[in-house]
């Protein structure tokens, strides 16, 4: 059966729509990770603590520190956003990453939004550095 140029242009625009959406979530999500990082270098203990309780977060949970990791290379993250999974779990495994490896592995196509948690880390696992070091961030 032959296709129109309409139907043709509607399943553009619609996959359109969906990377738009993915993209605008793993904005939000390095935004909201930002923020935390943010709140821990500009309130005061007493205040840091409140913040935490008012979000219900614990400072022991992993989740934690999938927030601070992700806040801490929300800039890294940021350059990306396009390419990237929209989850936390996928974004705290990229920003563990070096920057330089990130931006290969987005350029040569091997991470890409809609990828699984399990494909993304295959991906990280099979990714070869190059001699000088670590693929990475140790902070």
């Amino acid at each position: 059966m032959k296709q129109n140029f309409g139907e043709g242009l509607k399943a553009f625009e619609l996959a359109r729509g969906c990377s738009q959406a993915s993209m605008a979530v793993t904005n939000s999500m390095i935004t909201f990770c930002r923020k935390m990082v943010q709140a821990e270098q500009e309130l005061p203990q007493v205040r840091l603590a409140e913040f935490y309780r008012s979000i219900k977060l614990s400072k022991r949970s992993s989740t934690f520190r999938q927030f601070r990791m992700v806040g801490s290379n929300a800039r890294q993250l940021y350059n990306h956003a396009y390419h990237l999974p929209c989850r936390l779990s996928a974004l705290y495994e990229c920003a563990r990453l070096k920057e330089e490896v990130l931006e290969e592995l987005v350029k040569a196509g091997r991470i890409h939004r809609f990828m699984t948690d399990a494909e993304l880390k295959q991906t990280i696992k099979s990714y070869r550095p190059s001699p000088a070091g670590s693929r990475l961030n140790t902070g």
